[in-house]
């Protein structure tokens, strides 16, 4: 009876022994996937705040660009009007005498002509490229840089995509006109001598030769040093954003 009622007592033990370990181990079993749950969590949240710096830091840079560009536009329209205005003013005040040249006094008014309509064409230009800068600036490069994948944020630039699909030929044809105004305003200084003091051929060969020393300047000193900016600068990559999270996720979630 003895040795019964111990075999019953030792196979309950054995039993209790079973389950105790099989609890533990599902206990373990349960807290290592909730370990693998966090690392993985956290991994993931890790990511993804690196990928919101990465954007935040390109979405500068991007405008910065955009500010750069505005800020060239703006330099282009004001020298526009400024000298625009003096080659009107010069039509409005000029004093023609009764014995001009027919021929000299139309030369100076098609050069005026011509000086005035480049640099009002090339002021509205750069003035409406400014306005589509500042709208796509304001309302659409921070979605474009937001649906970068993550290999594109180093390597694609949003904006200069934009302005090469949207911009650069009218900012091209708006600074050749630009560039020839100047051109014009200059050989309209030359004209406007010989039609002011024609009977002063002194002060027009003078007024000429000073005018045609500026076009030598502005032509072989000038525009020959500066033609670079005509040529579309190449997105030059030095390698990937430095980003380093040294706070964990205030997301986490026990």
């Amino acid at each position: 009876m003895e040795s019964i009622m111990e075999n019953l007592i030792g196979s309950y033990d054995q039993r209790n022994a079973k389950a105790w370990r099989d609890e533990d181990m599902t206990q373990r079993s349960q807290e290592l996937q909730w370990r693998q749950d966090d690392l993985r969590r956290e991994n993931e949240w890790r990511i993804e705040d690196i990928r919101r710096l990465r954007i935040q830091a390109k979405l500068e840079n991007e405008r910065r660009q955009a500010d750069t560009r505005a800020e060239q536009l703006s330099a282009i329209s004001e020298l526009g009007a400024l000298l625009g205005g003096f080659a009107l003013v010069s039509i409005i005040n000029v004093n023609v005498p009764e014995d001009i040249d027919l021929t000299l006094l139309a030369v100076y008014g098609c050069v005026s002509a011509l000086t005035i309509c480049c640099m009002v064409i090339s002021l509205i230009m750069c003035a409406i490229l400014l306005l589509a800068v500042t709208r796509y600036s304001a309302h659409e490069l921070e979605y474009d840089v937001r649906i970068l994948k993550d290999e594109e944020i180093d390597m694609d630039s949003p904006f200069h995509i934009w302005w090469l699909k949207k911009c650069e030929t009218d900012w091209s044809l708006g600074y050749l006109l630009f560039r020839t105004g100047v051109t014009l305003f200059l050989i309209e200084l030359a004209v406007v001598s010989w039609v002011q003091y024609n009977l002063y051929q002194t002060t027009s060969i003078s007024i000429s030769i000073v005018a045609a020393i500026g076009i030598l300047i502005w032509q072989f000193r000038i525009l020959s040093r500066w033609r670079y900016l005509m040529k579309l600068p190449a997105i030059e990559v030095h390698g990937p954003i430095d980003i380093t999270v040294t706070a964990a996720s205030p997301r986490r979630a026990h």
